[in-house]
């Protein structure tokens, strides 16, 4: 029998850059690794994993090596789905002639500018190999601040077109599913939560001399939270907060500007494991008033998982606040309880948290029984 051929099509896949979206579809890929299924990935960076199968097809929008597109004017005022449509019809044209070669094709979205493209120019009987990776949600979505109509007609317009083609879906975000199914009237979407990359792994401690809260990975105005750091100063705890990972400008005005906060820059993946590793509490947060807040499930919460942190949620009532609550790793603050934060710090600092087995093995090989590997092996 004659070896299954994959293609994966995600925009963001660095080993410098910490982001979800790209450390989900590597955990696939080991996956294929495994089972020795052969794979192309096609990404928009050089700077990508050497032991992968990796096509590189360069953004023509992005000058350099850069991959920052924190551009948050382009989401409110673009018409298109985001700013990577040329580099997505770039993608299109390789599909175009090369999609026959390949018996499973997943797209992971966003970006939504190529899903747009393959809708309005393949045909419907094209999509049975097709699968769509939804970490976001379009139409009215999170990422989506709709500041005149018109840009919310056509992303409705464009959603439809896209989910009247795509109808094999997977999603990591729990409240996802039933949103799906009931928008495009889809019976089945697979929830596939990110993968636990269990490898073990010899990590050096990092000496922080002193007690460490560490958050990892971008900060920006989707994932920073300014009153837990305005009662933070207030209450001063004897713990420091150390951030490793890309700041926004104005974010990171304001945190240098506090004693009682370190930033470290950016980091490849490995060496941030090693401060995720290192610190005591492992800090994940969003904006209380985050448009669409109830459906952040972040994949951050996996690196806490990981190496067994406590963990610190600070954001809105959503899956991840009841999951921390329920399984009692750590501490979940909404606005409804920011009051209490000085209370569950002090329990954070003094207490020890215990992971059981079944919170780690959730997490294992959650691909295995989808669309992902569905008749692949």
């Amino acid at each position: 029998m004659d070896k299954k051929q994959v293609l994966v099509i995600s925009y963001y896949l660095y080993p410098f850059y910490n982001y979800g979206g790209g450390r989900r579809f590597l955990s696939l890929l080991k996956l294929f690794d495994s089972n020795k299924i052969d794979y192309l990935v096609i990404t928009s960076s050089e700077k990508t994993f050497l032991d992968h199968k990796t096509l590189f097809i360069k953004d023509p929008f992005i000058r350099g090596k850069s991959v920052d597109r924190g551009n948050s004017f382009l989401r409110s005022f673009n018409p298109l789905p985001d700013s990577m449509f040329l580099w997505s019809y770039e993608v299109f044209k390789y599909l175009k002639k090369h999609k026959k070669n390949f018996d499973r094709i997943i797209v992971s979205a966003p970006p939504f500018s190529l899903p747009l493209i393959l809708s309005l120019f393949l045909k419907r009987t094209d999509f049975d190999k097709f699968i769509l990776d939804v970490r976001d949600i379009y139409y009215d979505g999170t990422l989506r601040d709709y500041k005149i109509p018109l840009i919310r007609f056509t992303d409705y317009i464009f959603d439809r077109i896209i989910f009247k083609k795509f109808r094999k879906i997977t999603t990591n975000i729990p409240r996802y599913v039933d949103l799906i199914k009931k928008r495009y009237k889809l019976k089945r979407v697979d929830l596939v939560m990110n993968s636990l990359d269990d490898e073990e792994q010899q990590l050096e401690k990092v000496n922080f001399k002193e007690k460490v809260i560490l958050y990892s990975g971008k900060l920006d105005r989707f994932r920073f939270n300014k009153d837990f750091f305005e009662i933070f100063e207030k209450i001063t705890p004897p713990i420091k907060i150390f951030i490793v990972g890309k700041v926004d400008k104005k974010i990171k005005n304001y945190l240098e500007k506090k004693s009682f906060v370190k930033l470290f820059g950016e980091m490849d993946y490995k060496e941030t494991q090693k401060y995720v590793f290192s610190s005591d509490i492992f800090l994940i947060m969003h904006p209380f008033n985050l448009k669409d807040g109830q459906s952040i499930f972040s994949s951050k919460l996996l690196d806490g998982i990981k190496f067994k942190k406590k963990i610190l949620y600070v954001g809105p009532k959503n899956d991840l606040y009841d999951f921390i609550k329920s399984n009692k790793i750590g501490e979940a603050i909404s606005k409804s309880d920011v009051s209490d934060l000085e209370q569950k710090l002090k329990r954070l600092i003094e207490n020890e948290y215990y992971y059981n087995d079944s919170i780690v093995e959730r997490f294992k090989q959650p691909f295995k029984n989808s669309y992902f590997t569905e008749n692949l092996f």
